[in-house]
């Protein structure tokens, strides 16, 4: 159940994506069609039922699944026909879905720099309450088409803390809402050295309802937090995937951000760690 992203194994079409990946040892994906394969743009009425098949069978046919499709989007930025854009994309991805195979579409919540960095109003209420307008208007076309919004928080972003992702999942109080559990991702100079108890608080407050877990590492440097190949720096992945045997033992874990021999070595590391937690292995 180890993916990684595909755009970053790189940009090109499905079938050498998909045989690039299985020869990497792979047996999964996320997919952001518009980053990693040519021709298919950020607009939407990019995707077609036919499409999404002709995809899903590309790599089917060499072993792997979809596991998420990413519709990453700014829910903070202002109103006007980009947001509007981002939107509609994010509404064809869930319509679509099932034609890839896959039921899951997922974003993060994003920030009011266009930079997508860390502005102080991004922790505020008025930011939540434009994230939970938005992933409202979302639901609907996830419930038609039985697909699943996967949210992503990221500490910098709107959706910052565990608490506050608990807060988003009950507030919208659907099976049509699940989780992307990235643990880096909520971690910032003054909890970094805190991660495991990070990681604990999570899967009491959602650990039912996460669907993939991003995986990679992350070293303190100057005050920041820094991302390393996994094994290399500081989260406990003994730990980590410890819990996640005993709550999610079939979940997804898609390594993030890495790329050639990191990559690689982040796989064989993960493998490991997963046998030595319990974690079935399905294929």
């Amino acid at each position: 159940m180890i993916g990684t992203r595909g755009h970053d194994i790189g940009a090109m079409t499905a079938g050498r994506l998909a045989e690039a990946m299985a020869s990497q040892g792979f047996s999964s994906v996320q997919l952001v069609p518009y980053r990693g394969i040519p021709g298919i743009g950020e607009a939407p009425g990019q995707i077609s039922s036919a499409l999404a098949g002709g995809i899903r069978r590309e790599f089917e046919s060499r072993g792997l699944r979809i596991a998420l499709l990413g519709s990453y989007f700014n829910m903070m930025a202002p109103e006007g026909p980009e947001l509007k854009s981002a939107i509609d994309r994010f509404k064809e991805y869930l319509r679509y879905a099932p034609d890839f195979g896959c039921r899951l579409v997922g974003t993060e919540t994003g920030s009011y720099n266009s930079d997508m960095s860390y502005h102080p109003d991004n922790h505020s209420e008025k930011a939540y309450q434009t994230v939970l307008s938005i992933f409202r208007e979302l639901l609907p076309e996830a419930k038609n088409h039985g697909s699943i919004i996967a949210v992503e928080g990221l500490y910098n972003y709107a959706i910052s803390t565990p608490p506050r992702l608990k807060r988003l999942l009950d507030d919208l109080d659907s099976s049509n809402v699940q989780v992307v559990f990235d643990p880096v991702n909520f971690l910032h100079e003054g909890n970094a050295l805190k991660s495991a108890d990070l990681v604990e608080e999570a899967f009491e407050l959602f650990g039912d309802r996460i669907q993939v877990i991003h995986a990679k590492d992350f070293v303190l440097e100057d005050g920041a937090v820094r991302t390393v190949p996994l094994g290399e720096g500081l989260l406990d992945y003994d730990h980590l995937l410890s819990l996640a045997a005993e709550r999610r033992p079939y979940v997804d874990i898609i390594i993030e951000d890495l790329r050639g021999d990191d990559l690689e070595k982040s796989r064989l590391f993960l493998q490991k760690k997963m046998e030595a937690a319990g974690m079935p292995k399905l294929y």
